[in-house]
Order: C-alpha cells, then sequence, then structure tokens
C-alpha cells in the first residue's frame, strides 16, 4: 500500500501530500533495486514462512506422538496389565471351585493345572504394574506395594495348595482356600480396581492437558499461517504493483505511439530496470518527434519545389539511413529532373513515329477480326453436328437399356414358368402314388368281394342276398381299377408333357441369355460412341473457347491499336508540357 501511495504522488505534478521520510526512504530503497532481487527477496519470504509452517507442523506432530506414547505407557499400560491380572484372578477362583466339585482324580488335577497357568498369567501382569517406574502416574506406591505383599503371601499358599491338590486331599485345599487364598485374591482384585479408577481419572485429565495444549499448537499454527499468508500476499502484490504499473504506463505510452501520437509522457523514475527502460522510451519517443519533424519539413520543401534543402539533425543508430536516403533522395530528384529534361525532346521525336506504327497495327487488327469470325461459323456447324450423333447415340443407348430391361423381365418370368411346370410335375408325382394306393385298395376290395362270395355260397339260400352285394362290390372294384388306369395313362401323358415344357422353358432361358449377352455388348459398343462423341464435344468446346480467346484478343489489339493512336498524337503535347514542369523546380 505504502508502495502505491508513493507512486501516485510522484505521479501527481500538483500538491503533494508529505510522506513520512523513514516510508519514502523504504519505498525508494524498494522501487530502485532489481526486479530479479525483488522476486528473491519475495521468495525468500515465502520460503521461511513455508519453512516456519512445515517446522510447526513437525514439531506438532512430534508432540501428539510423545503424548499417545507417554499415554500408553502410563494409563493404557496401567488399565490393560490390571483388567489382565483380574481376569486371570476370576479363572483362577473358577478353576479351583471346579476341582473342588468333581470327584474324578484326573479331572481335579487337569482343573488345578489350569489354575496354575492362569495364575502364572496373573503373576506376570501383577509384576509389570508393581515394578513399572515411578513417573507413571496411574498407580500409586501404597497400591504397587500392597499388590507386591499380596503376591508374596499367594506364592506360600499356594504351594500349600499344590501339596494338598498331589496327595489329593481336597477337604485341605478348600479349607487352605476359603480361609487363606480367595481373601489374597480379593485384595489383589480390589487394589486391581483401584488402580483402574486411579488410571481412568489420570487418563481424562491427561486428555484435558493434553486437548488444550493441541488447541494452543492449532491456534499457534492458525495465527502463523494466516500472518504468512497475509504478509506473503502483500508482498506479492507490493512486488507485483512495483513492476506492472510501470508496465502500464509503458504500454499506454506504446498505444498512443502506434496510433501516431508522439506527445506521451512517462512518469515513473527509478534505478532499476523499469525505470532504465522508462527513460530509453522517453529518449526513442523524443528522438522519433526530432526525426519526424525533420522529415515533414524536408518533404514539405519537396512540395515547395525546392530540392536545394537537406536535412538539419544528425540522425543516429539505425535512423542514419534515413538521413542517407533523404540526402540522395535530392540528389536523385535533381539528377531525375536533368534526365527527364533531355529525354522529353527524345520522346517528342520518337512519338510521332510511334503514331504512325500503331495507324499501321489498327489496320491489321481489323483484318484479324474478320477471319477469326469466319472460322467461328465453321466450328459452330461442326459443333451442332456432333451434338447430334451425341443424342442419337444416347438414345440407342437408352432402347438398348429397355431391350435388356425387357429380356431380363422374359428371363424371370420363364424361370417363373420353370417352378410352375417343376411344382406341376412334384403334384402329378404325388396324383401317380395316390392312383397306385387306389389301385392297392381295388386290389384289396376284389379280395374282399370274392372272400364274400365264397362265404354267400356256403350259406346257400341265407347268403344270396349276400351274394348280390358281393358282386356289386366286385364290379364297383372293376371299374374303380379301370379310372384308376386310365387316369394313370393320362398322368403319364401329363409327365411327358411337362417334362417337354421344362426343355423348352430351359432352352427358351438360354435363348434369353445369349440376347442379353448380345444386347450388353451392342450397349458397350453404343456407350463408347457416345464417349467418343462427349470427347469430341469437349474438344470442339474447348476449340470455341480458344476461339473466344482469340476474338477477345483480337478485339483487345484492336482496341489497343485505336487507343495506342490515341495515345501517340497526345503524347507529344504531353511532353512539352514536361519540359515546361521540370524547369520550374529551383535546382542545386
Amino acid at each position: 500500500m505504502t508502495v502505491l501511495l508513493g507512486s501516485l504522488v510522484n505521479r501527481i505534478p500538483m500538491k503533494k501530500k508529505r510522506v513520512p521520510f523513514s516510508i519514502k526512504k523504504r519505498n525508494l530503497f524498494f522501487r530502485n533495486i532489481s526486479i530479479a532481487k525483488r522476486l528473491q527477496y519475495a521468495n525468500v519470504y515465502n520460503l521461511i514462512i513455508t519453512v516456519l509452517i512445515i517446522l510447526i507442523s513437525i514439531c506438532s506432530i512430534f508432540f501428539m506422538h510423545t503424548r499417545l506414547m507417554q499415554f500408553n505407557k502410563d494409563s493404557y499400560f496401567m488399565v490393560t496389565n490390571s483388567m489382565c491380572a483380574k481376569e486371570a484372578a476370576s479363572q483362577i477362583q473358577q478353576y479351583i471351585y471346579k476341582s473342588l466339585l468333581t470327584e474324578k482324580e484326573a479331572m481335579q488335577k487337569k482343573y488345578v493345572e489350569e489354575a496354575e497357568k492362569e495364575y502364572q498369567v496373573m503373576v506376570h501382569h501383577l509384576q509389570l504394574i508393581y515394578t513399572s517406574s515411578d513417573s507413571i502416574k496411574s498407580i500409586t506406591k501404597e497400591s504397587k506395594k500392597t499388590l507386591e505383599q499380596e503376591l508374596e503371601k499367594a506364592v506360600r499358599y499356594r504351594e500349600k495348595i499344590l501339596k494338598a491338590a498331589d496327595r489329593n486331599d481336597m477337604e485341605n485345599v478348600l479349607k487352605i482356600y476359603k480361609n487363606d487364598y480367595a481373601p489374597i485374591l480379593t485384595t489383589i482384585t480390589k487394589t486391581l480396581d483401584d488402580v483402574i479408577l486411579q488410571a481412568d481419572k489420570y487418563a481424562a485429565l491427561y486428555m484435558d492437558t493434553s486437548e488444550m495444549q493441541m488447541g494452543i499448537t492449532i491456534i499457534l499454527f492458525l495465527l502463523l499461517s494466516t500472518g504468512g499468508v497475509v504478509s506473503g500476499i502483500y508482498l506479492c502484490k507490493k512486488t507485483t504493483k512495483s513492476i506492472i504499473e510501470p508496465l502500464k504506463e509503458i504500454e499506454q505510452a506504446m498505444i498512443q505511439v502506434s496510433k501516431g501520437n508522439l506527445e506521451v509522457i512517462i512518469q515513473h523514475r527509478s534505478k532499476d530496470e523499469l525505470g532504465v527502460l522508462c527513460s530509453s522510451v522517453r529518449k526513442m519517443v523524443q528522438n522519433l518527434k526530432q526525426y519526424i519533424e525533420d522529415i515533414t519539413t524536408t518533404l514539405k520543401k519537396i512540395e515547395e519545389k525546392d530540392i536545394a534543402f537537406s536535412p538539419k539533425y544528425h540522425y543516429v543508430g539505425s535512423f542514419v539511413p534515413i538521413q542517407t536516403s533523404l540526402e540522395r533522395i535530392c540528389c536523385f530528384i535533381a539528377q531525375m529532373l536533368n534526365q527527364i529534361n533531355d529525354s522529353s525532346s527524345q520522346i517528342a521525336s520518337a512519338s510521332n513515329e510511334l503514331s504512325n506504327v500503331s495507324f499501321d497495327i489498327v489496320e491489321g487488327a481489323n483484318e484479324q477480326t474478320r477471319s477469326v469470325n469466319k472460322l467461328f461459323g465453321h466450328v459452330d456447324k461442326i459443333c451442332n453436328e456432333v451434338m447430334q450423333t451425341k443424342e442419337r447415340s444416347a438414345n440407342l443407348s437408352d432402347r438398348f437399356s429397355d431391350t435388356v430391361y425387357v429380356v431380363q423381365r422374359g428371363r424371370e418370368n420363364m424361370g417363373q414358368l420353370k417352378d410352375c411346370v417343376k411344382k406341376l410335375d412334384e403334384k402329378s408325382k404325388e396324383i401317380h402314388s395316390i392312383i397306385i394306393i387306389i389301385e392297392e385298395i381295388t386290389r384289396q376290395t376284389k379280395l374282399v368281394a370274392l372272400n364274400a362270395s365264397i362265404e354267400a355260397a356256403r350259406a346257400g339260400i341265407h347268403g344270396k342276398e349276400f351274394n348280390v352285394v358281393a358282386s356289386e362290390i366286385q364290379k364297383l372294384a372293376l371299374n374303380c381299377a379301370k379310372a384308376a388306369n386310365d387316369t394313370k395313362r393320362l398322368l403319364c401323358e401329363n409327365l411327358n408333357i411337362v417334362t417337354e415344357c421344362v426343355e423348352v422353358t430351359n432352352r427358351t432361358e438360354d435363348d434369353l441369355e445369349q440376347i442379353k449377352e448380345v444386347c450388353g455388348e451392342t450397349d458397350v459398343f453404343v456407350n463408347a460412341i457416345t464417349k467418343a462423341c462427349i470427347s469430341q464435344n469437349a474438344y470442339v468446346d474447348r476449340m470455341r473457347k480458344h476461339l473466344d480467346r482469340i476474338s477477345d484478343i483480337s478485339n483487345s489489339n484492336q482496341s489497343a491499336a485505336e487507343e495506342s493512336y490515341a495515345v501517340s498524337r497526345d503524347f507529344s503535347q504531353q511532353t512539352h508540357n514536361l519540359q515546361s514542369i521540370v524547369e520550374s523546380f529551383v535546382k542545386r
């Protein structure tokens, strides 16, 4: 913000506000150092803030790890071992009760062994508890001493229980357990409950302390992060403004220069790269104004027909060729005017000769135009004949296409007829098989009638009427057989006719195929003729285009010749005018 105020104060040429000397000195120092150092200072500052945040994060993580390890070694350690020791004491009591309740010696020994295993577990956890470091605050010294004393008593009575169990003296085991061993286990359990309660209280106090310390750490982390971010943003803005503002001023000045406005003012002044750049731009604009003024003056003198004038400023750098070019232009114009004066007299004499030649060219162009028009008439006749040939060949090609279509349709109809004949043949064969069945039925009917006649003869008078029926059935069978034979004969004739139809159809289909091939070949020839006509038509079109171009060129030549003749007549007059204009310049 101070840098922005300082830059604004430097730019305003009117009333300036007083700025404290220390702030002004700091702003001048910041503006006068190089851009690379500004960016380097900003990056180093951001790096320091980032490293501090990382170190605080690492310290917070290490602190949390230490607190967790301490919690694990203190409260968690005590509660875990106390719970395990209580569980082992409970299991010891259960196994001893089970050994007292059972009458089997093997089971009694087994329960005693299980109790011994649980005893070893209890002893292990109790030793871990009362031999723990004095820095652990979850257990008091009195609790440690009580557990150690009770464990020593339990060792003595345990040995007595084991000896009594080896003798199978369960009454003595029960007596020792009730009077001596059970109170010891009860005291140990009660002491472990006190240890667990003390560990819970210490754990709650420990967690409260840890949460408070963690809250303080988070607040410090947030304060440092916020301060680092805010200061980093401030430093970045300050650095950005010190770079962007001069660049914007230079940008606006260059935009005005690109539009042709050299009346620009750049206020920024400093000793850094941007200050040097602004100073160079100011010097460049000033030199451009001087050079453009000098060039404008020189051109005005030339406009006033004074070629004895030369540039008055001394150009530097890449502008030296401009000064040299201006001087050479003035000398060249003077020399050119002298040469024009000398050449104008020669051009005047040549213009008369040009006028005579232009008249001859006009006559030749008229004759060329008449010849081209006659050639146009012959080419049009050729083009019309080629177009008629093309149309006739196209019509013939269409006719052949129709013929091929009709032949193809005839082939399809013959194919359908062939299929119908095949179906008729199949149906005739089916009828023939049915007639064979009818013949078989007729034969069977004859046998039945014969058997009926024999049976009627055996019956005598009673079978007389039945004999008449059998005779009628036999006559009917004979008529059926005759009709079947006649139908079979007719079917055979139909089959022969169908076979002949199939052969005729096949021959007709082959003939149609040959007709189609001949039509296709003829169509190819017609298409070739059509293509040749199209090619000839294209050649004729190109010939017409070339003739059009020749006609246009001929007309252009005729017009150009007439214009050249007219121009040559005016050229002599313009030459005299040119000589009078050249003589009006002020020469060196």
